[in-house]
């Protein structure tokens, strides 16, 4: 068995964002693929990956503009657009609470829509939210 589904997969998706295929388990086998932040992956040169998650006799797999292994935040901001406002949003509350002096809920609340507004502002133009 050999890896070459991999390289039918590159051609299918990559750049096509949303779309996915799925391929059985049996014609890709796992030393092709590592694991990553959140399931088993195929890293491409310039950054981007091919993601499979695991639905028991197949793999589902869609292609992301940026691993998370390469670099995690860009990957919330480009693949995972409601996770980099979450992120944003709470480290933003965070930031509130560490430095206000005393009225923690309207600074925390404050805070934490700044920090919505701040990931809201700064996902790519091609993200669609």
């Amino acid at each position: 068995m050999s890896c070459e589904v991999i390289h039918e997969l590159v051609t299918l998706l990559y750049g096509v964002k949303g779309v996915s295929r799925t391929v059985e388990k049996r014609r890709l086998p796992e030393y092709c693929l590592r694991w990553g932040i959140n399931g088993l992956e195929y890293t491409l040169s310039d950054g981007s990956r091919l993601h499979f998650i695991d639905k028991g006799d197949y793999w589902e797999v869609h292609w992301d503009e940026v691993s998370p292994l390469v670099n995690p935040i860009e990957h919330l901001r480009r693949d995972a657009p409601h996770y980099w406002i979450l992120f944003t949003a709470v480290a933003g509350a965070t930031i509130a609470y560490i430095l206000a002096p005393r009225d923690k809920k309207s600074t925390v609340f404050a805070g934490g829509f700044l920090g919505f507004l701040f990931g809201l502002f700064t996902l790519p133009k091609s993200v669609n939210v």
